[in-house]
This record gives C-alpha cells, structure tokens and sequence, in this order.
C-alpha cells in the first residue's frame, strides 16, 4: 500500500514537467523552422529547461501545426546529427581576411573560405566602435587558427559548395571544436544567412540563445550599426541638404543677376 502511494505522488510530479516538456521546442510552431534539425530522416529540435539547453526528437503534428517531441524521457545534451560520421579535409592555415573570412592550404592550394552560418562585424565600417569589434573578431579568429594543433574543413550537404565571390563555404573545425560556435559563444557574430537546415546550425543557436541574453559584443549595436546602414543614411541625408542649400543659393544668385540686368536695360 505504502509502495503504491509512493508511485502515485511520484506520477504527480514527473507527469506535469513531462508535459511541460513538450511543449516548449525553440520555434516548435514553424514546420519551417531552420531550428529544426534533419538528419537521416530524422527530426530534432531544442529547447531550455531548467537553465540547460538540450535535443529531441521530433515530428510535425499536422493537427495541433506544432513539432511534437517524441519521447520526452529521452534527452541529448548535444545535437544527435552533429554525432554522425564527418567529411573532413585536413588543412593548413594560411591567413585571416576578416573573423568570417579566412584563407587556408587544401591540397597544396590556396581557397578562400567564408564560414557558414554566422556573420561578424565587418572592418570597413565607419562606426568605429564597431570595427573596432571587428578588429577583435579577426584576431580571435587568427589566433584560434594559429595555435591550433589540427584544422580541418566540412562541407555542408544542404549549402552550395561556392558563393559568388568563389569562396569555399566551410564549417571549420580546429582541435579545440567547432570556430562557428566559438565566435558565437563569444559575441562575435550572429548566426545569419540560413537558407537551409544546415547541420550545426542548431549547435550555433544554442549558444546565440546565451550570448544574446549577456548584451556583450555584436549583442550591444542593432543591426543597422553593424551593418552601417544607420550611418549610410544619416550621410545620405547630410548630402541631400548640402544639395537643396546649393541650388537655392544658384537660384537667389541668378534671380539677382536677372533683376539687375532688367534695370539696366530700363
């Protein structure tokens, strides 16, 4: 009798956070959603609980247009389809362009690389605190590449191999884990330009989740600041008044002229 009272109070404890559980998958109500991780045919999804990140499995519930989990008593504390078997290229590290740009030695050859998924501020801008980021961004990216004891590349099955500047799309990879997820965990990029569900791109969420929340980094300027938008048009704008000031002082100047040649001519 004690032994069944026992099970019942127990039941009204775990059944609550069970279904708690399933409720709450990161943009679990988009059958879209890049967030949602594919692999092998199967589906994963993340979520917070209890201050900790981690994975299910799940699937599109047609009727309640939610992902469900499937067994929420089974939790993977990373991205199960991170865990398959990898592609990898060994490279050598040649030099950095900027934190997401970097040139490396593949086969004997110099490739460009731009890194998937993420995007730093970028050293051209003229706002200077946040090239200033930037600067700080390319170094982190540097050093991790040049003391690093073993680089490789990975090529994304659902990215283009090239963009259109000819450089090599790559998730890099250095002995001490994943340079995209670093540069995240940091507050150095943000996870952009997703055109599809790449394979780390949840990875990189869970960490952008965390940074976000810190306001440290690319999390202090909007997105206009990073982009130099902001300033692009306030310039625009001083220009377009330099303009209009010019053109009325033409129009005074050549009124005065016209007006004194007709009293001349009288």
């Amino acid at each position: 009798m004690k032994r069944i009272f026992i099970i019942i109070i127990m039941s009204f404890i775990f059944i609550p956070n069970i279904n708690a559980h399933e409720a709450n998958i990161i943009d679990g109500k988009n059958n879209k959603s890049l967030k949602i991780n594919e692999c092998d045919g199967f589906y994963y999804g993340y979520h917070k609980y209890y201050d900790n990140y981690h994975f299910h499995q799940v699937e599109w519930n047609q009727e309640s247009k939610q992902w469900d989990i499937k067994e929420p008593e089974v939790i993977f504390p990373t991205n199960p389809c991170t865990e398959k078997t990898n592609k990898q290229s060994t490279v050598k590290f040649h030099s950095c362009v900027d934190g997401d740009t970097v040139k490396l030695i593949l086969n004997k050859e110099i490739i460009t690389t731009r890194l998937l998924a993420v995007d730093t501020p970028e050293l051209n801008s003229q706002n200077e605190s946040v090239k200033s980021l930037a600067m700080k961004a390319r170094d982190f990216t540097c050093e991790t590449l040049k003391n690093a004891k073993k680089i490789t590349i990975e090529y994304d099955e659902k990215s283009d191999k090239l963009d259109k500047y000819n450089r090599h799309l790559i998730w890099l990879f250095t002995d001490k884990g994943l340079i995209q997820e670093s540069l995240v965990r940091n507050s150095y990029a943000k996870v952009a330009y997703l055109y599809n569900r790449y394979k780390y791109t949840p990875l990189l969420q869970v960490q952008e989740e965390i940074a976000a929340n810190h306001k440290q980094g690319v999390w202090k300027f909007t997105e206009e600041e990073l982009s130099g938008k902001a300033k692009a048009e306030k310039e625009l704008t001083e220009i377009e008044i330099i303009e209009k000031l010019i053109y009325i002082i033409l129009v005074i100047v050549f009124s005065i002229i016209a007006i004194k040649q007709r009293v001349k001519q009288k």
